[in-house]
């Protein structure tokens, strides 16, 4: 019941720029949560937390840095769709989306 409305907000496009800092260091605000989707290491495959912020510095994930530097997306695909909402929900049926690598 905690985590679908704290889901709900870490998703938001909002900013928060008098409070996010250290509203980050107690629960996961949305700008914290931002590089968790960002597109290249090291910003990505951190911040993983969803309610408590807590959990990202214990393992050594927690990551924050300038919010309006952030970029979206996956830096392994080869597809330039990323604003084409149909597009990205056919992306796991689609066999001509490809890794960078592949």
């Amino acid at each position: 019941m905690i985590t679908g409305p704290f889901t709900y907000f870490n998703h938001e496009n909002i900013s928060l720029p008098l409070l996010d800092k250290s509203l980050s260091c107690v629960i996961v605000s949305p700008n914290t949560h931002k590089f968790h989707h960002h597109h290249e290491l090291p910003w990505t495959d951190r911040n993983f937390g969803n309610v408590l912020s807590i959990w990202d510095p214990i393992f050594r994930t927690f990551i924050y840095g300038d919010p309006t530097k952030k970029v979206y997306g996956l830096d392994t695909s080869n597809h330039t769709a990323d604003e084409d909402v149909v597009f990205q929900l056919g992306m796991p049926f689609n066999k001509e989306v490809k890794s960078v690598d592949q």
